[in-house]
């Protein structure tokens, strides 16, 4: 699986489950160990919200940051605060204030975010691109395995206590994991080039710079598509915490069968890498894209026609979720990598980032308000956004070249 990869890509991947595993247990229990520590939907979505604003000015000083620094100096250091820190908050958690405050160091992962994009991404040829993103989300969704283990844990001693004392063992383990990786990494060959162009540069001079090459990728049409279309990927994603609550408060899953549920997006996840993704450059991002998308929010859909405890399409439902989301990741994230040039990967995936962390502001808040009203309507509401990024990335194509048309006969 990571034949031919460059020395970066095939050490981070191989690192990642240290840390993947865990942070896919304490992700999906995060907003019932809030809901269990006394916050409610609203309180959850807030700290959501304010963490997406905090997020804002980090995804604005990411690129400069991450060019100044070097990708595997700015990894390490960005760890340490957006993971190392909040971990350790939210072992000692008990209410909104501290819940709060390990959000908003856990907003600095945009620029650890992209720090680790680049150090996976630049030295890969393009034609193994969608291999290295199926690779990533595939080791994203193995770490769901760990679930089946937290499953026991958290029927034995209690959900609080168990994901608390999570917290902290991933507090050391994952701060070990961040300061190995840093002694064997290498910096990439467009870092290398990057640090030592911005070492000359004012602050103000390397943000010039980030603009000019942003404007520049903003001129291409087929770039600014991918970006929409990742920014409302982004915003469903953000929205979908819901999830977790319309499980248990609706269709009254137990912990046990909730830790069903990312395993399932990890067998999903290998089986479409060993099938599909090879073949995925057949099939042109204009079909690929709207097509995983669609299944995605249609899998989303079946859970509002599920009857409360029907596992079975409780699972069905899921799984299909599960092939548009990972799916659509890998064929969004490939086609706009590969839009990008060799040394404004940094630039561009950081506005990319910018644009879908503006967007995302009212996100949390609106799918927390949005349950309180009506768990249906706030699982619908992530279904229609879904919705709309496949029929603006149909649509899109079709309005340039109207555009087109309209367009004068300058001979």
């Amino acid at each position: 699986m990571f034949k031919d990869l460059p020395h970066n890509t095939r050490l981070t991947l191989l690192l990642e489950p240290y840390s993947s595993v865990l942070a896919c247990i304490l992700t999906f229990y995060a907003a019932l160990y809030m809901q269990a520590n006394g916050l409610d939907a609203r309180q959850i979505g807030l700290i959501a919200t304010l963490a997406a604003v905090t997020g804002l000015f980090f995804q604005c000083v990411a690129a400069p940051v991450v060019n100044r620094l070097g990708r595997r100096q700015a990894l390490l250091v960005t760890s340490l605060l957006c993971w190392s820190t909040p971990l350790l908050c939210w072992s000692l958690a008990k209410g909104f204030t501290l819940f709060l405050v390990a959000a908003l160091f856990f907003s600095v992962s945009r620029i650890t975010s992209l720090a680790w994009y680049c150090v996976i991404t630049e030295d890969v040829d393009e034609h193994h691109k969608a291999r290295v993103f199926g690779l990533i989300f595939i080791i994203g969704t193995i770490g769901g395995l760990g679930t089946l283990l937290a499953g026991p844990l958290i029927a034995r001693f209690g959900l609080v206590e168990s994901i608390r004392v999570l917290y902290g063992f991933a507090f050391v383990s994952m701060t070990l994991m961040f300061l190995f990786r840093h002694r064997v990494l290498t910096e990439t060959a467009a870092g290398v080039e990057l640090s030592r162009h911005h070492a000359a540069l004012s602050l103000a001079e390397s943000l010039r710079h980030h603009l000019q090459v942003v404007r520049e990728n903003l001129a291409d049409a087929e770039f600014r598509k991918l970006a929409l279309t990742w920014v409302l990927f982004s915003f469903a994603g953000t929205m979908g915490f819901v999830l977790t609550l319309y499980y248990n408060n609706v269709l009254h899953l137990t912990a046990g069968q909730l830790s069903l549920l990312p395993p399932l997006g990890a067998i999903v996840g290998v089986v479409l890498y060993r099938l599909v993704v090879p073949r995925l450059n057949r099939l042109p991002d204009r079909f690929a894209i709207p097509l995983f998308l669609a299944l995605m929010a249609g899998g989303q859909a079946i859970l509002l026609i599920t009857p409360t405890g029907h596992m079975f399409l409780v699972l069905l439902a899921a799984g299909l979720a599960a092939v548009g989301s990972y799916l659509g990741s890998v064929a969004i994230n490939a086609a706009l990598n590969n839009r990008m040039g060799a040394l404004h990967k940094a630039d561009a995936y950081s506005a990319v980032q910018l644009l879908a962390a503006l967007v995302t502001i009212p996100a949390g808040w609106l799918a927390g308000s949005l349950f309180e009203i009506g768990p249906r309507l706030a699982l619908a509401g992530t279904i229609g956004v879904l919705f709309m990024a496949a029929l603006m990335h149909v649509l899109a194509p079709v309005a340039q070249g109207m555009a087109r048309q309209l367009e004068p006969d300058v001979n």
